[in-house]
């Protein structure tokens, strides 16, 4: 398992299902003025890297703004409580490395490496050669049901409450934190032994 995204298959090919058991993380840029193009397929070339390795994760690009990790409990062999607590665990990590590449992306690099200018445009008086800092993350992940659909058995789009759920999230982060992870109170249980989860002030 493990998707990169993209269209796999025809729609002929695309079944419709229902999952009770998903983890959605919604992933947008809080600055997307100071992200330039060459950062954004950057991170998405990440995200998709990461959803591979974990084995049980997907990726879409949902905007130019944005993009959606997701995994659902599809093992027949393996306890259902068990999976999602490792596909919330996986999508949590995926969260928070991508915040961090963004975050640190532009260290060491100048304005020549990008294929073009961020929408805002680069800010040259504070520095006419090196890149400036592209902005942050705001991530949103909650676990809970959705419709789906598979193409070639991969999960690759999810309509329903979590993803709602986790968009909403999203919101709070930016919007009140103008970046970061934030995740719904049922992951506290599933990753509370491998993350420390602080409760929103």
């Amino acid at each position: 398992k493990g998707d990169a995204g993209g269209d796999v298959g025809s729609d002929d090919g695309a079944v419709a299902g229902y999952s009770e058991n998903l983890c959605v993380a919604v992933c947008r840029l809080t600055d997307a003025e100071k992200t330039c193009i060459t950062t954004r397929d950057d991170l998405c070339a990440l995200a998709s890297k990461l959803c591979v390795e974990s084995g049980v994760l997907s990726c879409v690009r949902w905007s130019g703004d944005s993009l959606l990790l997701f995994g659902d409990c599809d093992d027949p062999y393996v306890d259902d409580a068990e999976e999602i607590e490792y596909v919330s665990r996986a999508a949590l990590n995926a969260a928070i490395e991508l915040r961090a590449f963004l975050v640190n992306y532009h260290a060491g690099k100048v304005k020549a490496q990008a294929s073009a200018p961020p929408p805002g445009g680069w800010n040259d008086d504070v520095n006419d050669e090196c890149m400036e800092p592209q902005g942050d993350l705001a991530v949103g992940i909650s676990v809970g049901s959705a419709f789906t659909v598979r193409r070639a058995g991969a999960l690759c789009s999810v309509d329903g409450s979590v993803r709602d759920d986790a968009a909403r999230l999203c919101d709070l982060s930016s919007d009140v934190d103008h970046g970061g992870v934030r995740c719904d109170a049922k992951m506290y249980p599933l990753c509370k032994d491998t993350h420390t989860l602080v409760p929103p002030t």
